[in-house]
């Protein structure tokens, strides 16, 4: 059954998505780029929070975006920081520039093996690659199923160029989906609409990830619960394809 993401950029937002049925919650702070992070203390303020009202069973699982490979290149003391995510379950850094390096992989898999015990690194790549001068899909997808890395997430750098189905193929995108059908967790972002509710349809992606679609207005305006909620009626829905028709 495909699940719901849903970024948050605080606590308030957190509360507010796990109580209309987000199944994941993402801690991303949107004005920073596609994978921004926020503070520490943000991180810290919603594990806080989100303990507090709820059990721990159930507890939706937390996610952390964390910015990009190239932010720890050049600035080395960042990386500290990923030891510190023992409450997240999923952990995303970004390869945006990373075409620049002399090996990204092995500079990724290196800096991810600093995260805690428990959480996943999310192979995360950008369907706009040439203009995130990052790599291709498929060679991020390689990578995680080289190494039996458990999510595949396919996201847009550029969030005013069109969402994901805009930017890659239909084609290309199936293919990806097959590549890891059965094999690795296909989490789909990148500007998604309801008017791309056909094209999820079709690719039927394990995780549906979204900010700005559940936003009153835009990515960085605040969370709309409203919007949380019926997105969550639709993800549950994409399993029968009888009942988007």
């Amino acid at each position: 059954m495909p699940q719901l993401l849903v970024s948050v950029r605080n606590s308030t937002e957190a509360l507010l998505a796990a109580a209309n049925g987000a199944e994941i919650i993402d801690l991303k702070e949107p004005a920073a780029g596609a994978l921004g992070s926020v503070s520490l203390e943000v991180r810290k303020e919603v594990v806080r929070q989100l303990k507090a009202r709820f059990h721990e069973e159930s507890c939706p699982p937390l996610s952390a975006a964390l910015g990009e490979l190239s932010d720890y290149q050049t600035q080395p003391e960042k990386a500290a920081e990923l030891s510190q995510l023992q409450a997240f379950r999923f952990a995303k850094v970004g390869l945006a520039a990373a075409r620049q390096l002399t090996d990204w992989k092995k500079a990724w898999l290196d800096l991810v093996q600093t995260l805690p015990p428990g959480t996943i690194p999310v192979a995360a790549a950008y369907a706009d690659a040439e203009q995130a001068d990052s790599p291709a899909p498929e060679d991020v997808l390689d990578l995680a199923l080289e190494h039996s890395l458990p999510v595949f997430l396919l996201d847009t750098w550029c969030k005013t160029q069109g969402n994901v189905f805009q930017v890659l193929s239909e084609p290309r995108l199936e293919r990806l989906r097959a590549q890891a059908q059965g094999r690795i967790r296909f989490a789909l972002a990148g500007s998604l609409t309801l008017d791309c509710l056909s094209q999820l349809l079709q690719l039927q992606p394990d995780i549906v990830a979204l900010r700005g679609a559940v936003c009153l207005a835009g990515r960085k305006s605040p969370l709309s619960g409203d919007k949380v909620r019926h997105w969550k009626s639709l993800v549950s829905l994409l399993a029968d394809s009888k009942s988007l028709v």
